[in-house]
């Protein structure tokens, strides 16, 4: 039987990154590999109110979770690299995936002098996550103002000047930063979200990455689109709902949609903005709505779990995604139960997105914002949603990871 590792530092909280492994490992089996995840830091909410499973989950029992800042993790995580070393060659797998840089590096060290082939998966690259301070170190700080400036959501989210730190600190940050370089560049492949990633990867590691996105699974694709909402948030028939599901951070920009949401009800539009998750935002987006007098039109729903997101979803009139992000999951999920979907200009769009009636993109301000909902609210039908629909075959898991084992053994 084929086999097949996932490594990842830390599986504990429900994301992106976790969804997409988990998708990875359900993909694997039904070819029938044996797939194992490895993990320093495991919780088992991790599974989305466990609509996955793990079969072969080895959890190697670091404490604290992972930050290429806790040095005390990074620690115990380089202590770990032989029992890492002896349990990957234990199972002997065919091949290895990895869904973060830092990940690849203890990747890296782990596999030096073998041939046992790995990929990584940029899920968030090091200009995606502000406290990552490897971006400053001398391997990558020449290409520090050219990908900054690149991106709308660098200029608001990177500073240019190097945070003050240690001596020690800073040494630390210099050889994981080279030992990084060669990790990420030794990769038998390297899978991005979109064309700024595959350039920025380009830029740092002289690698040619390739563009896959995923995003929903086949079956939730293929399953027929009821229309019928099966919650009923309107507090009457003309209003509109508006839908936001995501962690309450200040990168997701939800602030941007009560702002656009209070716009548009000082021009006497009826609309109500629902807000789905949770996070260290929370109160001071509450304070927010308090503040422009609006609290009878945003409604915050906390954590929406796994078994109510397509009810959620389904019962909104416009699904909104100001992310500071090239790619985002959730809207995608909008799109397969047929949603028009506000993103921003950031979102990467290829041929298939840009032809989409489904799909409207603005620049990330309130008023782009709020006069796309009423330009939607007056314009949008629902006439030939099957056909537009078509293009979103293209965004499976499936193809997702069928794309990252030809990378990885043609």
């Amino acid at each position: 039987m084929k086999k097949v590792v996932f490594i990842s530092s830390t599986f504990n909280q429900v994301g992106g990154g976790e969804r997409l492994i988990l998708e990875g490992i359900r993909y694997y089996e039904a070819k029938g590999y044996e797939v194992f995840l490895i993990t320093w830091n495991y919780n088992e909410k991790s599974l989305f109110d466990n609509k996955y499973t793990i079969k072969n989950l080895i959890n190697l029992n670091s404490d604290d979770k992972f930050n290429i800042s806790s040095y005390k993790f990074a620690f115990k995580k380089l202590t770990k690299l032989f029992v890492l070393r002896r349990t990957i060659f234990s199972i002997k797998p065919d091949f290895v995936i990895s869904p973060s840089e830092n990940d690849t590096t203890f990747l890296y060290l782990t596999l030096l002098y073998t041939n046992i082939k790995y990929s990584t998966l940029i899920f968030g690259q090091m200009f995606q996550i502000p406290e990552d301070p490897t971006r400053y170190s001398l391997i990558f700080r020449n290409n520090l103002n050219q990908i900054v400036n690149s991106f709308i959501g660098y200029k608001e989210t990177i500073p240019l000047i190097k945070p003050r730190l240690s001596l020690i600190k800073n040494l630390i940050i210099e050889v994981w930063s080279y030992f990084k370089y060669l990790a990420v560049k030794n990769s038998q492949s390297i899978i991005v979200f979109s064309k700024q990633v595959q350039w920025e990867v380009g830029l740092l590691y002289g690698k040619n990455a390739i563009i896959q996105k995923g995003a929903y699974t086949s079956i939730d694709l293929n399953s027929k689109i009821d229309f019928t909402p099966k919650i009923n948030f309107k507090d009457s028939a003309s209003q509109t709902v508006l839908l936001m599901i995501n962690r309450l951070e200040k990168k997701k920009r939800t602030d941007l949609a009560i702002k656009a949401v209070n716009k548009l009800i000082r021009n006497n539009i009826d609309v109500k903005l629902l807000i789905g998750g949770k996070g260290r935002e929370m109160e001071n987006l509450k304070t927010l709505v308090k503040k422009f007098n609006i609290v009878d039109n945003v409604t915050f729903l906390g954590y929406v779990d796994e078994g109510e997101l397509s009810s959620v979803i389904s019962s909104c009139d416009i699904f909104l995604s100001l992310d500071i992000a090239d790619f985002n999951i959730s809207p995608f999920s909008a799109l397969v139960l047929a949603k028009p979907v506000i993103w921003t200009e950031e979102m990467d769009m290829d041929e298939n997105l840009i032809n989409s009636k489904l799909i409207h993109v603005v620049k990330p301000s309130p008023e782009e914002v709020a006069n796309c909902i009423k330009n939607l609210i007056e314009n949008f039908k629902y006439s030939s949603i099957s056909n537009n629909r078509l293009f979103l075959e293209n965004y499976t898991y499936d193809k997702y990871f069928e794309i990252v084992e030809k990378s990885i053994l043609s």
